[in-house]
């Protein structure tokens, strides 16, 4: 048998890329082609199929007839409820009864079909707390059959949205999971991430999964990229050398190296890049002076014939200054106040405990988040804040006195 895999399509959702094209149904109708296109015998949803209830009537149309379209071309569907789509199930089964969606309201269910035992079990609602794995009918494995599972669940997590341990998934069994939105691939499981980048934070390449028989085992998987666009992080090492009239050059190098990475995946399409400066520079050189992140995101790079790059979003400042902040500490005032607090930052002192204060309620504020910070230590946060307030005081004053 020849499968087609996918999960976590969210149709509703709009792709996060400024200036597209994307409508919320594009990644269920490049899936839905790709399974015609493979001529596979099968398409396994893994959850997550719409991003909510309440987009219910704007999927109905784009949903209903990618289904129709597949089964007119014999493809079967099997699929599972996630978390986004729980409550959608039964709309589902009453609209398409040929689809099969397995495992309703959170009780495992076993189906052979074409000479393979799929086992499935769905979200009974929005959360989910439970392992859903302490109430598997365990005689669900006594088959001579293939097994292919199908899951929505966080692997090795521990949140409402049925955490896993990865030790539950084992041969002779291949499972079929949804909901964290990257491609990940072990022994005996896959998880297939969303089939395009939904937003800024789903870095790396984006699709579906063909897996097929070999006699009673399973092929290797192979991923077939589907997503027309793609996010990467991508450094921007900054030196001494840096000012204000060069730093484009530095910028386009760094754009030019992510993107021939990509290209050397066979990728095309868009490659978006979330800029982060790095490096020790001048104090002269403040990057919110010198780059808005509205002119910086016009810039667009070809890097071959089918792949163009640019950068993304807000950029992160992580450069270090070039202070000699024993000189500045050995001064007077506030410059050699803050100079001390970044050589002697003490755990113990009361400074230290404010400042973890305040992360800890600010950590997820919007406002806060688009730092781009808010995974930092309080160390490491103090330093980053500290170094730029000293940086805009030295400015302002006589250099490193």
């Amino acid at each position: 048998m020849k499968i087609l895999a996918c999960s976590d399509i969210h149709l509703g959702r709009i792709c996060a890329v400024e200036g597209g094209e994307l409508s919320g149904s594009s990644a269920w109708e490049a899936v839905v082609e790709t399974a015609i296109t493979q001529k596979v015998d099968l398409l396994v949803i893994a959850g997550d199929i719409v991003d909510k209830d309440k987009f219910w009537f704007e999927a109905y149309g784009p949903l209903l007839r990618g289904f129709d379209r597949l089964h007119e071309k014999e493809i079967a569907i099997i699929a599972v409820a996630g978390n986004h789509d729980a409550s959608i199930s039964v709309k589902l089964i009453n609209e398409k009864p040929y689809v099969r969606i397995l495992g309703i309201n959170g009780t495992w269910e076993a189906l052979d079909y074409n000479g393979v035992r799929f086992i499935g079990w769905s979200f009974p609602s929005s959360y989910y707390s439970e392992d859903p794995f302490e109430t598997f009918p365990e005689e669900f494995l006594d088959t001579d059959l293939p097994v292919l599972g199908v899951l929505h669940c966080e692997v090795d997590g521990n949140s409402h949205y049925a955490p896993v341990p990865a030790y539950r998934f084992k041969p002779p069994a291949l499972w079929i999971l949804g909901h964290t939105h990257k491609k990940i691939v072990e022994e005996s499981y896959i998880n297939c991430g969303s089939p395009f980048a939904l937003d800024r934070s789903e870095t790396g390449d984006h699709g579906v999964f063909l897996i097929e028989q070999e006699g009673v085992h399973w092929a290797p998987p192979r991923f077939i990229s589907l997503t027309p666009h793609r996010f990467e992080k991508c450094p921007v090492e900054l030196d001494q050398s840096t000012t204000k009239e060069n730093i484009e050059s530095y910028i386009n190098a760094a754009i030019r190296k992510a993107g021939e990475g990509v290209a050397a995946e066979s990728y095309s399409g868009k490659l978006f890049c979330r800029l982060t400066f790095t490096g020790r520079v001048k104090p002269e050189l403040e990057l919110n002076k010198v780059l808005k992140d509205e002119d910086l995101n016009q810039l667009e790079l070809s890097i071959n014939p089918t792949l163009q790059a640019s950068p993304v979003g807000k950029y992160k400042d992580a450069t270090q200054l070039v202070l000699d902040l024993q000189r500045i500490a050995e001064g007077v005032g506030i410059k050699a106040l803050l100079a001390n607090q970044l050589l002697n930052f003490n755990e113990e002192s009361p400074l230290y405990g404010l400042l973890a204060k305040v992360i800890k309620s600010s950590t997820n504020e919007p406002i806060f988040q688009d730092l781009g910070e808010a995974g930092l230590s309080v160390e490491e946060l103090f330093n980053v804040a500290g170094q730029r307030l000293l940086r805009a005081m030295v400015n302002q004053g006589e250099g490193n006195e």
